[in-house]
């Protein structure tokens, strides 16, 4: 007896483990024994045990959601290097201040903003609107001189809202044209396709 005593009065004296980190986030069990039901407690067990297991299945399949997503960010980052070092090498050039191009002073250089395209072709001095052809859909862009070659003439790096694209000719020495992008959420590489490439959005 006196061992027994011995032995609880220095289980009183020990200081009560504080749970750890882990512990703390377990489920804990608190179902009483009750002799009478056995059955019941047993059912009890069973379903503690299958609910433990469905929440382990959920913090698995959400961490493994998650580094899904974090691999995905990586590769997007991965892959937009790579187009822009492929850029690179491909002879895709430095835009002008404005993010546009200038081709040739002869010729027409173009400008942006992420909603607007600006188109600015010189023309001869004195040049009348009518030998003007300036022909804007939504995804082709035409613009020269009556019964002459075009100037301009190919299909958009991306679709433009016809209906809110304008022309004028400016003091009859150069065309202006503006162009509305469909997405205005995004920095085009080219006015039109296969022609120069401009290494944007960095």
């Amino acid at each position: 007896m006196a061992i027994i005593s011995d032995f609880k009065d220095e289980e009183e004296k020990q200081p009560e483990a504080k749970p750890s980190a882990s512990s703390s986030a377990m489920t804990k069990f608190s179902v009483r024994f009750d002799s009478s039901s056995p059955l019941g407690f047993i059912k009890e067990a069973f379903e503690f045990v299958a609910r433990e297991k469905e929440r382990a299945k959920k913090a698995k399949e959400a961490a493994a959601a998650k580094k899904v997503e974090e691999e995905k960010k990586v590769q997007e980052v991965e892959m937009k290097d790579a187009e822009e070092e492929e850029e690179e090498k491909s002879g895709a050039i430095v835009p002008n201040k404005s993010n546009g191009l200038d081709l040739d002073l002869e010729s027409y250089s173009w400008t942006q903003t992420l909603q607007e395209v600006t188109v600015h072709v010189p023309v001869p001095k004195g040049t009348k609107g009518r030998f003007v052809v300036c022909d804007t859909k939504k995804n082709h862009l035409k613009v020269g001189f009556k019964g002459q070659p075009p100037v301009i003439e190919g299909e958009l790096f991306r679709t433009v809202k016809p209906d809110d694209c304008y022309w004028s000719l400016e003091d009859q020495s150069a065309i202006s044209i503006l162009l509305t992008k469909h997405n205005q959420m995004e920095w085009w590489k080219s006015l039109v396709k296969g022609i120069l490439k401009l290494i944007v959005g960095r």
